[in-house]
């Protein structure tokens, strides 16, 4: 499941599993790299089933652009 969050540069997907948006586990963010593959870290919440796993990737990788990207953005 990808949810999009608007944020002031644009807007942000985060995937995972339809749960992981409602639970109360803690949370594990993973950021694929520059180039990587759409499902790079598919196998992750089965690696981790004791946590709310969501996935992203850098900007303009398989997402939007956003206004602005840098450390400080």
């Amino acid at each position: 499941m990808r949810e999009a969050f608007q944020t002031p540069l644009g807007e942000v997907w985060l995937s995972g599993a339809p749960e992981a948006f409602t639970d109360e586990r803690p949370v594990v963010l993973a950021i694929a790299g520059a180039f990587a593959e759409e499902d790079a870290f598919d196998q992750l919440a089965l690696r981790l089933p004791q946590a709310a796993v969501f996935v992203a990737h850098l900007p303009g990788n398989h997402c939007p652009w956003l206004a602005a990207n840098s450390i400080g953005a």
